[in-house]
């Protein structure tokens, strides 16, 4: 397409001729002789050609030769006769001759235009590009300009990739030749390539108005609507094309891919199978073709058709990839699996690969492996929330429910919407908040059941379990407000109905209580629906019916005593003499309010007793305390004691419900009272402690610090405690000091987290890496709570230093 025809030089040459400047003109002599007898026989050479007799050409050609050679002999600085010269060696191929004449001349004459034009073009013919672009160049910048020259350097700029150059000589050409289609195109492929592409398209446009049947340039014109994404432009070229010539087997696979963009699949199918037709072992077709069969539901041909991709390509990943996942949704794990493999190990480290993958390992509940590609993937690609979201899930269902906690909550950090965090992380939220509250950590629960909530206003489960656990801790209008926040969300929940029945009914509100339980038609929890409904039935007097329900409630699983009514107490008193704990309580929770006040302190001590004993009810237990304490006891009850450690089992119990201030508070009292009475200083160490814990967590080491070196004074003896303190001295930077202590303690072996700790000093401020390692090691195999924490240094410390 760049190399300029014999004719259109000829053309050219001669008219650049007659232009000599007139400081170069010479007198007419012998020279001028010898040049005007050698342009009549160039002229002669020129009407021979078109009369086709070739070789009478020829020896005109090289008559006209020796006497332009003559001529310049006699005048060196004959500019006309050199150039004339120039055109008679570029007609007859001998370029390597023409440069060296030529050379001579421009070294006599400089400025000569007409000789730099010729003698480019030979430099041109020779592959010698640059030094004839430089003196074409020189051509280009004077005032008549051969319109050759533009072309020339058009198609030098083009070859080597200057594009703004090369477009710049194909506008000055087209000036000359507006018309010149194939020259059109070339600024098409400039524009392209420059990403101007609506201007490429116009270009292309008018190639096509000037040759309405140049099919590669049409090919061109629907390859760029394509990249635009302009997919319906791209279809009505290709078919248009393909009506001219529908052999052309690349055009099928583009037509194809039209389509497939456009989801018409069975039409991309159709072009893909008349591509592989004409190509019938091109992998990337029959992977289209394949893919595109499935999508339209034809599972069988398209299966054999990606199955054929996946032979033909063996380094593709996508037809197995592809064929994995069709076997994943009709639940042929296997057969899922084997497929996925494949994919994977042609692109070990690919994104969907490894999603799918480790999806795959997930449904055939391999979990170690599930665990490995996700982990990879994850690293490979951390912004991909699916993949995150997947690793979660599979190490919950490996048991590492903190670990894919996390995940979830990674995954929910780069999208907040993926579908699969919002249907999984609720849930294992709410499942850790119910282990936690099982070990008694109410805090950690409750933040966890807040976070579900968080996540899914509508999730039931995690309001049932917030609200019943604050109603444990006696906080019943927190609990109602837990349920009347959830029922914003889900009206029409049964079993939320009922559990604001249910909290109300204990908090008196039993008019307002009635009309929720009326909503609660359909509920699961039939004891609770019949205990609401006993409860409402005594507040209207209706005591046959409420003692009918209560009944039922027990049928179902509640226990109603505590709503049942009245029983004397000494019955009580006698049932917990005999050890008959359960009745005695039972009996207790008859009693009406209206007692005296000295039998209610018996009956409130008799109760805390009780419930201390069953270790149940315990958030009653500082209420009736308190109620004890209130005045004297009844003499012969055997409740002196329990008057007096009021506040030790206060502090007990407000610790094992979770509010560390109220048993701070209760304990302070005790030990103040009874200031070397060893139960108190312990209990109050303790719950120092847990509250030295939290404020380290939430870094307030101040506070933290204060809080736990009270706990040493009191109970100094308790490793446990010691090795806390040093833990907060190490976050206030006192690094020395802690690993002092952590030195003592692991040595003695009596708080094995000293170990991890020291290593954590070890590594992080001593800088003593191989000692550090051992520690970390030491503590793995003996199993400590931290274990992950090692785990992960060792792994850091491998990837970096090698095992």
């Amino acid at each position: 397409m760049m190399h300029a025809s014999r004719v259109l030089l000829w053309a050219c040459v001669v008219a650049i001729v007659p232009t000599t400047a007139a400081a170069q003109r010479i007198e007419k002599g012998e020279a001028t002789r010898l040049y005007e007898d050698a342009l009549d026989h160039m002229e002669q050479a020129r009407r021979m050609r078109e009369r086709d007799n070739g070789a009478e050409a020829e020896k005109l050609l090289e008559q006209a030769r020796g006497k332009l050679l003559a001529s310049l002999k006699k005048a060196p600085t004959y500019v006309k006769a050199a150039t004339a010269l120039g055109q008679v060696l570029l007609d007859q191929g001998r370029s390597e001759e023409a440069v060296g004449v030529l050379t001579a001349a421009l070294k006599a004459t400089p400025g000569s235009a007409p000789l730099k034009h010729v003698l480019g073009i030979h430099l041109f013919r020779l592959k010698r590009y640059n030094e004839g672009a430089r003196l074409l160049e020189d051509v280009a910048r004077g005032p008549k300009v051969g319109f050759d020259v533009h072309y020339l350097l058009m198609g030098h700029y083009y070859r080597t990739r200057k594009d703004e150059r090369a477009l710049r000589h194909a506008r000055a050409y087209l000036k000359r030749r507006p018309k010149d289609a194939q020259v059109h195109g070339v600024v098409g492929n400039l524009h392209l390539r420059r990403g101007r592409v609506e201007k490429a398209v116009s270009a292309f446009r008018r190639v096509l108005a000037l040759e309405p049947d140049n099919i590669p340039v049409r090919v061109n014109l629907g390859n760029v609507f394509y990249k635009l994404g302009d997919y319906q432009k791209a279809i009505d070229v290709y078919e248009k094309v393909l009506v001219r010539q529908p052999d052309l087997a690349l055009v099928h696979f583009n037509l194809g891919s039209s389509y497939y963009a456009i989801d018409k699949w069975k039409l991309a199918a159709k072009q893909f199978r008349a591509f592989i037709a004409l190509k019938p072992d091109h992998p990337s077709a029959h992977f289209f073709a394949g893919a595109a069969l499935v999508k339209s539901g034809q599972k069988a041909p398209g299966t054999q058709l990606l199955a054929r991709a996946t032979v033909l390509g063996p380094a593709d990943p996508r037809a197995p990839y592809m064929l994995a996942q069709v076997a994943l949704e009709s639940s042929e794990l296997m057969t899922a699996d084997s497929y996925a493999r494949t994919a994977l190990e042609r692109k070990p480290r690919g994104e969907p690969y490894l999603l799918l993958a480790g999806l795959v390992a997930r449904r055939r509940k391999d979990l170690v492996r599930a665990v490995q590609h996700l982990s990879l993937g994850a690293r490979v690609a951390p912004k991909n929330a699916r993949m995150r979201a997947e690793l979660g899930f599979a190490r919950i269902m490996a048991g590492r429910l903190d670990a894919g906690i996390d995940d979830l909550e990674a995954a929910r950090t780069i999208d907040p919407n993926q579908r699969h965090v919002m249907a999984w992380l609720p849930v294992a939220r709410t499942r850790r908040a119910v282990q936690e509250l099982r070990g008694g950590g109410s805090d950690k629960a409750e933040a966890d059941l807040r976070r579900a909530l968080e996540i899914d206003p509508k999730f039931v489960d995690a309001a049932w379990n917030l609200a019943l656990m604050k109603d444990l801790a006696g906080d019943m209008a927190g609990a109602l407000k837990v349920v009347q926040q959830a029922l914003t969300h889900s009206s029409l929940n049964a079993d939320l109905h009922l559990l604001a029945a249910y909290l109300l009914t204990r908090q008196g509100q039993l008019e307002t209580a009635q009309a929720a339980v009326q909503r609660a038609k359909g509920a699961r929890d039939v004891g609770m629906r019949w205990l609401v409904q006993g409860a409402i039935h005594g507040h209207f007097g209706e005591f046959d019916a409420a003692i009918s329900a209560l009944r039922q409630a027990r049928a179902a699983g509640t226990d109603p005593e505590p709503a049942l009514s009245l029983v004397r107490l000494d019955r009580a008193a006698a049932m917990l003499k005999a050890g008959k704990i359960e009745r005695g309580i039972a009996a207790l929770r008859q009693l009406g309010p209206r007692l005296q006040p000295a039998h209610a302190r018996a009956r409130a001590g008799m109760m805390a007793a009780a419930l201390l004993e069953q270790q149940k009810g315990m958030a009653e237990v500082p209420r009736l305390l308190a109620e004890l304490s209130a005045g004297p006891v009844l003499e012969g009850w055997g409740l002196e004691a329990l008057r007096k450690d009021a506040n030790l089992v206060a502090g007990y119990v407000y610790y094992r419900l979770g509010n560390e201030r109220a048993a701070r508070e209760q304990l302070t009292r005790y030990v103040e009272q009874f200031p070397t009475e060893p139960r108190g200083r312990r209990l109050l160490a303790v719950v120092l402690q847990d509250m030295a814990e939290r404020d380290h967590t939430a870094r307030r080491f101040g506070k933290a610090e204060e809080l736990a070196r009270r706990a040493v004074q009191l109970a100094g003896s308790d490793p446990r405690l010691r090795h806390n303190l040093a833990c907060v001295l190490y976050s206030r930077g006192a690094h020395e000091s802690a690993s002092k202590t952590f030195r003592t303690l692991q040595a003695q072996g009596t708080v094995p987290e000293a170990a991890l700790n020291l290593a954590l000093y070890l590594d992080d401020v001593a800088g003593r890496r191989a000692q550090s390692l051992k520690l970390y090691r030491s503590y793995l195999e003996k199993g400590g709570i931290a274990a992950e924490v090692a785990r992960r240094r060792i792994e850091r410390k491998e990837r970096i230093f090698g095992k």
